[in-house]
């Protein structure tokens, strides 16, 4: 039984096309999980990997997440990134990169989800 801790909501806007990216430490004994909510139909591709070391871990690789439908006054549509949750302690870094063109702009909101087991 995990004890539910806090969240962390992110939100990315991408204006003709281009990434972003945040860092989050995680401190020992919480895990988290890390979900996308986009209504965008161009998508963006995420990952997360180790923030402090560019040849460590990566534990989500390329996922691309793009809105499902056309109907833009469907709910947003919802991704979890993570498989399993992430252990701490460690410094995770999530990056997405917009496959928006040149006149579009396109939103995400970043949800982490920290727990204390």
């Amino acid at each position: 039984m995990f004890r539910f801790v806090s969240f962390c909501f992110v939100s990315f806007r991408f204006v003709n096309s281009g990434s972003g990216s945040i860092t989050y430490d995680i401190i020992p004994d919480e895990e988290l999980e890390v979900s996308i909510y986009t209504r965008s139909t161009a998508g963006a591709k995420w990952t997360i990997s180790d923030a402090k070391n560019k040849n460590g871990t990566t534990w989500v690789g390329d996922v691309e997440t793009k809105h499902v439908g056309d109907d833009l006054e469907l709910p947003s549509s919802h991704f979890k990134l993570t498989k399993a949750n992430i252990k701490g302690p460690v410094s995770i870094k999530i990056k997405a990169e917009s496959f928006g063109g040149r006149w579009t702009s396109e939103k995400f909101l970043v949800v982490v989800s920290v727990f204390n087991p």
